[in-house]
């Protein structure tokens, strides 16, 4: 394979030769992050696909509590199905004395 120049290298050298008129960068939006009132009261559920070392997929589904950011539960899966959720969902409420 024959090496590629980065997007930021071939950007500096169409702005040197004219091709492209630099613009300052645009300030970003003020983020302002979401945070439920009550602890437990609104769990977030993420899934990651991750490969092991033999190459075979799972997916992590993590629970987040959205008022304190506690990982609830942490979960490995074949897959982010309803069922394999409804599982993991069980684990945390197991964990928590949730019902």
């Amino acid at each position: 394979m024959v090496p590629v120049p980065s997007r930021a290298t071939i950007h500096r050298i169409l702005v040197a030769e004219g091709h492209v008129v630099p613009q300052p960068r645009k300030r970003p939006r003020c983020r302002r992050r979401f945070e439920y009132a009550e602890p437990n009261g609104l769990w977030q559920i993420d899934g990651m696909e991750f490969y092991l070392a033999g190459g075979e997929k799972v997916c992590i589904l993590q629970i987040l509590d959205d008022h304190s950011r506690l990982d609830v539960g942490t979960y490995a899966a074949t897959s982010e199905n309803g069922e394999e959720t409804w599982a993991a969902l069980q684990q945390a409420f197991a964990g928590t004395g949730c019902r």
